[in-house]
């Protein structure tokens, strides 16, 4: 049984000046709360006093109720005194997530319930029941409970107001175009909205104010718009809303008050508080022990502490603290990267010390659709007991009601996040505990959050935290986690797992390559130095069959040598390992079998290539002699050449006729008489005879040499295809050799 401390009261809400309307002293006192918490007996008078406010209150503190309470009280006097139009917007509350929106819009409606709604749950939808058919469905879906704790359910319809109100977010909750139609139809005095989606019913109702504007341009009407409300408004500007805000205070006349709310303010802030707002008062709502006179930044009621870890026991602290401290009770779980969070909710199903835990997962890459199933059934209250596995999307401003532990599993890589993670758990003076691992290069990060009025203290054994204790000298020390879970043995369980799913050794190796990337882009890089971090140990924690392939773990030649032994005592051949999905199985065999195919014919390639490159090469590479022996050859081809032209220069010379052999054997032909014997019967000079036959063989043996040389060439080349050529003048010469022969 969780013990709850009540906040410190800081008056009624009936002694609030100026006075509240009955309308909304009779919601708070049906939802329980007879006395107002301190930041909200500062808040509210200070807004209904026409205040500009800058709020920086601890987790849990009701900052919600602080100015959702002014902002419903404004509008209900504006309505008696110059009643709104149905196009005409009064009031805008921006928070930073849809989630957010989502559950402050709830809290909106507590209060005004006859105000017809554009918010449609994911309860409604009948597709959202089997989203999570693992456990692990998801959220965008408003909270079963409010930030109160109570029902979100509408109050009793006993007092009606004309005050109309939407909720503007993007995802599934619902389209722009149908958020223009509710918008036209039922007007909206209070919005709720996220900066992106607010940004576009703004541009699209107001319209670019130019000249022949379509119809739209006047659906919505900001003159008088009265009040804004930046909730988390450092978040605001840390998701990279910094323009969009701009854009929509660009719109807005300068006339209105702003308020700023935050569990921590940032030097951004500072730039938004000058030009956002006029003279603004600040509030900030700290805790101050009593004993020490210590001023910190998180709730009295709850324990945050520090347990030192290994890399490689990680997981078995993990295991025993949900045993030790979150039974029967909500736990959320932090971890560094979305990848993280799909693995190891996986992985914990396989291992048989965490199959009786309900687990569920949540990160900012799901859905909206799952991301809302998946936080319906967290805090689904006919449920005790539940661990959500999540990221920073699940850190700040929602109210998780019951949650009672929580584990951040790896520390944020902001530190502004450590205490709005904390924060989760004890809420609205609810007791609560929250731990963070820590290893021992990193236990300087305690002294950094006390320097931040974060109060982190070492965590000495299970006792710690329990009621009426304080360190908690019990006799079995926190090292008895061992006895829970064996490290060793969870490594084991998770190898096997891994073995039979390729699907999760996919999952634990993207795991362990996002969260050794967010540690390297760590805020605190003194504290948290990659060069200290235990690679080894790590791979060992992730049960890793297959180490990736990445450049920190190249940089070390002897964590290379570790753990290459590591994969080689496992003797696990990754590549074997199949899916259980036929289908994922089928198309990873055709995958191998195709670039398979393409390595052969990449080999064939490169074969083929290779061997016209070494056949270039040994041509290159010739024998001098043989070069010699080519070029002594030319020479003489040419001096043959040269006689020969010389011969028939000294022919001509001489008035004599110089003859072919191609016409000698033409002549021949049409006479039925041989070519030689015609000029022996003829009386011709057999001189010139001789020469002629002479020249006409050295011309013959000069085409020879020709063809012989093409033929090389064709052959030193290669592929090509053999050319025959024939010369005739070649042929006729070779002819009327023999005949004279």
């Amino acid at each position: 049984m969780t013990t709850a401390l009540p906040l410190p009261a800081a008056g009624s809400w009936r002694n609030v000046t100026p006075a509240l309307s009955p309308l909304v002293i009779d919601v708070v006192e049906r939802l329980g709360f007879t006395q107002m918490t301190p930041v909200q007996s500062q808040t509210i008078p200070l807004f209904l006093k026409s205040k500009d406010v800058v709020v920086e209150a601890i987790t849990g503190s009701g900052k919600t109720l602080a100015f959702v309470i002014p902002v419903i009280e404004m509008m209900l006097r504006k309505m008696k005194s110059e009643p709104l139009r149905k196009n005409q917007i009064g009031a805008i509350i921006i928070s930073p997530t849809r989630e957010l929106a989502i559950q402050i819009y709830s809290v909106l409606r507590q209060f005004l319930p006859d105000s017809p709604t554009n918010y449609r749950p994911h309860g409604t939808d009948p597709d959202a029941a089997d989203a999570d058919a693992n456990g692990d469905a998801d959220m965008d879906a408003a909270p079963s409970t409010t930030a109160t704790g109570a029902s979100s359910e509408p109050a009793p319809k006993n007092k009606k107001s004309q005050l109309t109100h939407a909720l503007f977010v993007g995802g599934a909750t619902s389209s722009l175009e149908d958020d223009l139609a509710h918008f036209k139809q039922y007007g909206a005095h209070i919005v709720v909205a996220t900066p992106g989606r607010l940004e576009e019913v703004l541009k699209r109702g107001i319209g670019h104010r130019t000249a022949g504007a379509s119809a739209n341009a006047a659906l919505v009407n900001v003159k008088e718009c009265d009040a804004v409300i930046l909730d988390e408004a450092d978040r605001l500007l840390d998701l990279g809303f910094k323009q969009a805000l701009a854009n929509i205070l660009g719109y807005l006349p300068k006339q209105r008050r702003t308020g700023l709310f935050s569990a921590t303010m940032t030097d951004a802030l500072g730039e938004l508080v000058r030009t956002g707002l006029r003279n603004p008062v600040r509030i900030a709502v700290k805790v101050e022990h009593a004993a020490s006179g210590a001023v910190w930044r998180t709730p009295q009621s709850l324990d945050i502490g520090a347990v030192v870890v290994t890399e490689s026991t990680k997981l078995a602290w993990l295991l025993a603290c949900v045993r030790r401290w979150g039974q029967g009770r909500k736990v959320i779980v932090y971890m560094a990267t979305c990848k993280q969070v799909e693995y190891w909710y996986k992985a914990l199903a396989t291992i048989a010390a965490a199959k009786d835990v309900p687990w569920h997962s949540l990160h900012g890459q799901q859905t909206a659709k799952r991301r809302a199933a998946v936080f319906q059934a967290f805090v689904d209250p006919s449920t005790d007991h539940a661990v959500l596995i999540t990221t920073d999307v699940a850190a700040r401003g929602l109210d998780i009601p019951n949650v009672d532990l929580v584990i951040q599993y790896d520390p944020p890589t902001d530190p502004k996040m450590f205490a709005h993670r904390c924060g989760r758990a004890g809420r609205a003076g609810r007791a609560g505990k929250a731990v963070v691992f820590l290893t021992e290069n990193e236990d300087a990060y305690v002294e950094f959050m006390h320097v931040r009025k974060v109060n982190v203290q070492p965590v000495t054994d299970w006792a710690w935290g329990e009621p009426g204790t304080k360190t908690g000298k019990s006799k079995k020390g926190i090292k008895d986690a061992f006895a829970v879970t064996d490290q060793d043995a969870l490594h084991a369980e998770l190898v096997t797992a891994i073995q039979g799913d390729r699907d999760l050794l996919d999952k634990s190796i993207l795991a362990f390559t996002s969260y050794v990337r967010s540690y390297t882009a760590h805020e605190l890089s003194y504290i948290f130095q990659l060069k200290k971090l235990d690679l080894v140990a790590l791979v060992r924690q992730f049960a890793l069959v297959k180490v990736p392939n990445m450049p920190e773990i190249k940089r070390n030649s002897e964590v290379v040598d570790q753990l290459a032994q590591y994969e080689a005592a496992l003797a696990i051949d990754a590549s074997k390992i199949a899916y259980k999905d036929k289908i994922r199985e089928k198309a990873r065999l055709d995958r191998i079998a195709k670039k398979a195919e393409e390595a052969a014919l990449a080999a064939l390639t490169a074969a083929a290539d290779k061997k016209k490159r070494d056949k270039k090469k040994r041509s290159l590479a010739e024998a001098w002699s043989e070069q010699k022996e080519k070029k002594q050859k030319r020479l003489e081809r040419r001096e043959k050449k040269d006689k020969r032209k010389a011969a028939i220069e000294q022919l001509k010379a001489q008035g004599k006729e110089f003859f072919t052999a191609k016409s000698k054997k033409l002549a021949a032909a049409e006479l039925g008489v041989a070519a030689t014997t015609e000029g022996k019967d003829a009386g011709s000079d057999s001189s010139d005879s001789d020469s002629d036959v002479d020249m006409a063989d050295d011309y013959a043996e000069l085409q020879r040499e020709k063809r012989a040389q093409r033929k090389t060439k064709q052959q030193k080349k290669g592929g090509g295809p053999m050319t025959m050529s024939f010369d005739f003048a070649a042929a006729d010469s070779d002819a009327s050799s023999d005949e004279s022969t």
